[in-house]
């Protein structure tokens, strides 16, 4: 299995990958627990939903940094070396068959590697997408009924 098939499988799972998706996930769950663990100890549960506002903010730093946008700088530059790979080796002019037929199978790799990560880069662009999405859900969602929430949860009548 080569390495575009491996990431690709990699990132059809659910759980986040290493680096960014990793750091936001580490961020919202810290957040989650610090506003649960202040509101027992305040018995309120208001300092839940003002972590929730947190959430919200990490959600749109996430979309500020425009991580989708890098990826397609990213697939840019991939697909420019390619092309050039491919019109060097149709540039190149050989009078063997073997070295035509070679030529003509590196062809079909570099095509194929480029359709492989054409369809990498939009899995990724996609997770990228969903954890924007997810953050910013989870965290309004938290901002406008933590309270509620809480209080069902630890049975406070705060």
């Amino acid at each position: 299995m080569d390495v575009i098939e491996l990431i690709k499988k990699k990132a059809k799972k659910p759980y986040p990958l290493a680096g960014v998706e990793r750091s936001i996930f580490a961020a919202n769950i810290l957040l989650i627990v610090s506003g649960i663990s202040l509101s027992i100890s305040f018995k309120d549960g208001q300092y839940f939903e003002r972590f929730g506002s947190l959430i919200v903010i990490v959600g749109i730093l996430v979309a500020w940094k425009d991580l989708t946008g890098r990826f397609d700088r990213i697939e840019d530059l991939v697909s420019t070396r390619l092309k050039a790979e491919l019109s060097s080796l149709a540039a190149g002019t050989s009078a063997g068959l073997l070295s035509r037929a070679k030529n003509i199978a590196r062809e079909g790799q570099i095509s194929k590697q480029s359709e492989q990560l054409n369809k990498l880069f939009k899995i990724l662009r996609n997770r990228i997408r969903a954890i924007e999405a997810i953050t910013l859900i989870l965290g309004t969602f938290i901002w406008g009924f933590g309270k509620i929430l809480f209080n069902l949860v630890f049975k406070t009548n705060a």
